[in-house]
């Protein structure tokens, strides 16, 4: 009777072991999170407790909005809206620098003393391995559901989303009706289907004496980047780039940049402005809607065209909220606190901000002009998405060819393609 006793409790602690040892690697698989070839360490179960101070230090951009100093105001409201949610969360508001903001970014994350929670600008840090955390497992089904489905794999490495996603931009262009209707384009169509260089050619070709085709800067960084990550041959390149830089030859190109650019625009004399932001184009409306000018022009939003017999691909502009370990971090908790904040600030209703800037929020607003909010939705919808990386030395290249001062051949060799 002993033994079987002695068998039963045996077989007994075996089963607990193997219960606790099936839990704990469960667990601890769950707690790691694999991007790239690092594991990072999360722990989505965390809480945040209700009888514990929590001190968070945000990171953003004193942005130049409708007047100095609205932004601020606008950021301090909307902490002041979450600590109504959590008022044991004190948030201790940073401001940076939109010329050295992300230098003073980099610096902190190598010293360990970056931000809890850091919101970009435009730009969109790289993940940063050692002390990002991603913010994918914190969410549940119904906060993903905040996001258009588009997002979820724009700002995700191996499947994983590591950042809040703010708001979005991709470039257009803005046409003049008139000339665009002169060289026969379907503008209803080209807004709602894209179209590609070889339309942007015609254009050039049907337009009177004097008219540009296009101005501005008809290839940017964001479209050479298209060109790598597609995988496009050289000779593909070197195609677009012989179109490029021979209607710019031929005089179809005004090699005039920046303000030039949009003034030529203006004054009726430029059928295309190519690589403007959204903020760009709401500017340009106002001056346009001034009715004392003796030229008047109807401006028309248009999708970046793409690479004959290619998808279209756009590059997308962002503000992403991201979240971070660092040396003042106190437990899990924390990093549940740091994520509620950013995840408040990603689907803070109050878009005014971004409604300024034009661009596409989250929550979704109609408050930006329809036809732009037209182009930019059907482009973000139906063409594959790529993250801007910014490149001077491409820039400075790209103004070289217009100019006539380097050959296609040159520009290639530069920029490594």
């Amino acid at each position: 009777m002993i033994v079987i006793y002695r068998r039963r409790w045996i077989i007994l602690l075996f089963v607990i072991l193997f219960i606790t040892g099936f839990w704990s690697a469960y667990l601890y698989q769950r707690s790691r999170v694999k991007i790239g070839e690092y594991y990072i360490r999360v722990n989505p179960t965390a809480k945040i407790n209700p009888n514990k101070q929590y001190r968070l230090r945000l990171w953003d951009y004193r942005l130049p909005l409708d007047s100095e100093g609205t932004y601020a105001r606008y950021l301090r409201r909307a902490v002041r809206d979450f600590q109504k949610q959590f008022p044991n969360i004190q948030v201790e508001i940073k401001f940076l620098n939109l010329l050295d903001g992300e230098e003073e970014l980099r610096q902190a994350l190598v010293r360990n003393e970056a931000p809890d929670v850091y919101a970009s600008f435009y730009s969109m840090p790289d993940f940063y391995y050692l002390r990002q955390i991603p913010v994918g497992p914190f969410l549940t089904k119904e906060e993903k559901k905040s996001y258009p489905e588009w997002i979820e794999e724009l700002y995700s490495i191996d499947g994983t989303l590591c950042s809040f996603p703010r708001w979005a931009s991709v470039n257009v262009w803005v046409g003049n009706r008139k000339w665009l209707e002169v060289s026969g384009i379907d503008i209803a169509k080209v807004q709602q289907q894209g179209w590609d260089w070889n339309d942007v050619q015609k254009i050039g070709s049907r337009l009177p004496k004097g008219i540009f085709a296009l101005a501005g800067y008809p290839i940017t960084d964001g479209f050479l980047q298209t060109l790598r990550e597609s995988g496009k041959r050289t000779s593909e390149v070197k195609a677009i780039l012989d179109l490029v830089a021979g209607m710019a030859k031929n005089g179809k190109i005004s090699v005039k940049l920046e303000h030039q650019a949009i003034t030529g625009f203006i004054e009726g004399k430029v059928a295309c402005l190519a690589g403007i932001r959204p903020l760009t184009y709401r500017k340009i409306v106002e001056i346009l809607a001034d009715h004392r000018r003796e030229v008047q022009v109807d401006p028309v939003v248009l999708p970046v065209p793409r690479l004959p017999g290619f998808e279209e691909i756009q590059v997308v502009d962002g503000g992403v909220i991201n979240v971070y370990r660092n040396r003042y971090t106190r437990g899990d908790d924390h990093i549940a606190a740091a994520m509620a904040l950013g995840y408040f600030l990603s689907t803070y209703q109050d878009v005014g901000p971004w409604l300024t800037l034009g661009v596409a929020t989250f929550p979704r607003s109609d408050g930006v002009a329809e036809d732009l909010a037209a182009v930019m939705d059907g482009v973000l919808q139906r063409s594959r998405l790529l993250k801007r990386q910014g490149n001077e030395t491409s820039s400075e290249l790209m103004k070289d060819l217009f100019e006539g001062k380097r050959s296609v051949d040159a520009v290639i060799e530069g920029m490594n393609l």
